[in-house]
């Protein structure tokens, strides 16, 4: 249960902008040479997650972290985001116990 809504949480805090609302609908607002660091997806299904990774490949900032909230239990989301991790060429890595990615956008291979 959360203390407030998502978009109160972070106000004032410079550089936070939690976005609520439909993939679809959110991430065509942002334009291609946004760059994010820190990310978290609370996305629980297969095609939500695929649509977010992909969207976030090439913005990710170098050394980016993400944070996957439905890793463990959701097999759909598991799946999205073994997919993703394992297309980006050794640039994403899983520390599963905190459901947490690095990301790096120099290629491991």
């Amino acid at each position: 249960e959360c203390i407030a809504p998502p978009t109160q949480l972070f106000e004032g805090i410079p550089n936070i902008m939690p976005v609520v609302g439909r993939f679809a609908d959110t991430l065509p607002a942002f334009t291609s040479d946004t760059k994010f660091v820190l990310v978290h997806l609370d996305c629980d299904w297969y095609k939500s997650y695929a649509q977010a990774l992909a969207f976030l490949t090439s913005r990710l900032a170098r050394r980016a972290t993400l944070f996957v909230d439905e890793y463990q239990g959701y097999k759909g989301a598991s799946r999205a985001i073994d997919q993703w991790i394992a297309a980006s060429r050794g640039r994403a890595v899983m520390h599963a116990p905190e459901k947490r990615i690095e990301w790096t956008d120099e290629d491991a291979a």
